[in-house]
């Protein structure tokens, strides 16, 4: 009788991996559009990134974010610096028969929303930490329309989006974004890639920084890719490459 238990439970052990397995969606990224300013890669179905550049030291530094489209509906994680390339990557989303119905702003620096203009004078709301809204402002800077404290549940359609604000690291307002049914998470500038420098430092929190990422850890523990504010997207070791940047750990 113990045997056939054992193996009755050995056996539902292994149908439920394989429907784990199933369930897993391929992050393969794939350049879906290019031009001077602006390049976009289909991470997977209705999963985007979009890179845009800033000016930096006489040359294009790239800077990362991301669009989620689900039947015809999109949401956009972070504007190119330029209003004139927010008209572009709009074009882009049209394109794709979707249309953008919300913005979500990351901090209050230039490379996360500096085209938000753009998108209000389209009438489209924009969502931000209520420190990134106070902090635009000060900077004179778009200021995103709609404020939120700690969390912000975003549904669209059959998709979710949970934004989180796990305290201070690059800038005291920067949030993050996990897409659930994709198991990435858009760390923003919070994130380093791999190879990476501290970067730009003028607002950081540099003793925060590391306990700060242990909060996005402990948040999202099934994360398997991440999406840096700047360069390549990488799995769950950005972390412990970002923490060991303050820490000195390795």
């Amino acid at each position: 009788m113990r045997s056939w238990l054992k193996i009755g439970l050995g056996l539902m052990g292994f149908l439920l991996m394989l429907v784990s397995c199933r369930e897993e969606v391929l992050i393969e990224e794939k350049l879906v559009y290019e031009s001077p300013s602006l390049r976009v890669y289909e991470l997977a179905e209705g999963l985007y990134r979009h890179e845009t550049y800033l000016p930096f030291k006489g040359k294009p530094f790239p800077c990362n974010g991301m669009i989620l489209v689900e039947q015809g509906r999109a949401l956009l994680f972070d504007t190119p610096v330029y209003d004139s390339v927010s008209q572009e990557l709009w074009k882009f989303i049209e394109a794709q028969s979707a249309h953008v119905e919300g913005v979500v702003t990351h901090h209050f620096h230039n490379d996360c929303l500096g085209g938000l203009a753009f998108f209000h004078d389209k009438g489209i709301p924009s969502y931000g930490q209520e420190q990134c809204r106070s902090l635009a402002k000060a900077a004179q800077m778009p200021v995103p329309k709609i404020g939120f404290d700690q969390s912000l549940i975003y549904n669209l359609e059959s998709k979710q989006v949970e934004i989180f604000y796990p305290g201070p690291g690059h800038s005291p307002d920067n949030i993050v974004s996990y897409f659930p049914q994709y198991r990435v998470l858009f760390g923003g500038c919070l994130v380093k890639e791999a190879g990476a420098g501290k970067g730009y430092l003028g607002d950081a929190d540099t003793l925060q920084w590391p306990k700060t990422l242990l909060e996005v850890e402990r948040k999202f523990p099934a994360t398997r890719w991440i999406v840096p504010g700047h360069g390549a997207m990488g799995d769950t070791s950005l972390w412990a490459y970002t923490r060991a940047l303050f820490t000195g750990e390795k």
